[in-house]
């Protein structure tokens, strides 16, 4: 399993306003959660007091490469302003789960349902394409 972070972010128009809010809530005078209810652009983190929940840490997450990029050098508190198309990010990593193997006896029934599915999907393209092959039938459309 690879590593993640559980990440909680407000998207806002101007760096100012990022620099302003986190200021905020650092100072203590101000929650995150509040203050994604009530700014960020992004509304459907914000009904969500800004969760994005457990990210990875590739491009692969579907967030802007700027994003991803700050995201790693935060640790777990930190906070950190990224500028992206959309806006300017300010985000808090909340925690890292650090990246971890699974036992082959927790994913074995996994490996066999993915290895069942594929030999079915091999057959079955096998067996149309000998259908296809042997097919002696034409339409003529007009």
């Amino acid at each position: 399993m690879p590593e993640t972070d559980q990440v909680r972010a407000i998207l806002l128009k101007s760096d100012t306003q990022a620099k302003t809010l986190e200021s905020d809530i650092t100072s203590g005078s101000a929650k995150f959660s509040v203050l994604a209810k009530k700014y960020s652009l992004d509304k459907t983190s914000a009904k969500v007091g800004g969760s994005l929940g457990s990210l990875t840490l590739s491009s692969s997450n579907g967030l802007p490469a700027t994003f991803t990029q700050v995201m790693k050098t935060l640790k777990a508190g930190q906070y950190g302003i990224a500028k992206t198309s959309s806006g300017y990010y300010l985000m808090q990593v909340q925690k890292v789960n650090p990246a971890s193997e699974q036992s082959f006896t927790s994913v074995k029934s996994q490996i066999a349902s993915s290895l069942q599915q594929t030999d079915a999907s091999a057959a079955f393209t096998k067996f149309g394409t000998k259908i296809l092959a042997h097919d002696k039938s034409h339409l003529n459309l007009k």
